[in-house]
């Protein structure tokens, strides 16, 4: 499909239907709330949103809060490197990745990379809390791809970040309003699960 694909586009339309439907799909949970005045837009592929994530973290007047899947190799050097200079800029900026880093060893290379770049400029680092699975569900990750900029901005959606997505054309949804509130108040609850001091992680789950 092209960046501006119809069928793309209507994927997010439903998937924003669902994420303000009046009734929740699960059993015993209060019905989702709509967020009035929000603008919402949909962001294709990979090169695109690296272009426009790079933007908005170098405009960030407060805060930066990532928590991903995966993050990592070339294509996610220049966003990491500008959240090292926000965060020696005085910016509050965090990371949360998954704590098996990109769960196979070609991606856990190059998302290992990223970790590294970003704990070595002191940006603030943890890993997510998971539990362990068992048997075909092995591996439980975090599967989230999220950031927030100063509480007013994020992007929320589908994209990893690595080399071999550049090929796909992924979806993520860059969010202007009041509900980037909401994804903060829920990347700094994953942030407290998490605890630590940002050491190191360990990622054999096995």
């Amino acid at each position: 499909d092209s960046p501006r694909s119809p069928v793309k586009a209507m994927s997010a339309l439903l998937l924003l239907l669902v994420m303000c439907a009046p009734r929740s799909a699960v059993a015993g949970l209060p019905a989702p709330v709509p967020i009035p005045g929000n603008r919402v837009d949909a962001v294709f592929a990979l090169k695109g949103y690296l272009a426009a994530l790079k933007a908005d973290v170098l405009g960030a007047q407060k805060s930066i809060y990532l928590d991903y899947y995966v993050f990592g190799g070339q294509p996610a050097e220049e966003v990491a490197r500008a959240l090292v200079q926000r965060h020696q800029d005085g910016l509050d900026v965090r990371v949360i990745f998954d704590r098996q880093l990109g769960t196979v060893g070609a991606l856990r290379k190059e998302v290992v990379m990223i970790r590294d770049l970003l704990v070595k400029g002191g940006v603030p680092f943890r890993t997510a809390v998971t539990r362990k699975g068992t048997g075909m569900h092995r591996r439980v990750v975090d599967h989230n791809k999220l950031v927030v900029i100063d509480g007013k901005v994020s992007y929320v959606g589908g994209t990893n970040v690595c080399k071999v997505m550049e090929k796909f054309n992924d979806l993520m949804l860059r969010v202007d309003g009041p509900a980037s509130d909401h994804v903060q108040q829920q990347f700094l609850h994953d942030w407290d699960l998490a605890g630590g001091s940002g050491a190191l992680p360990q990622t054999d789950l096995t």
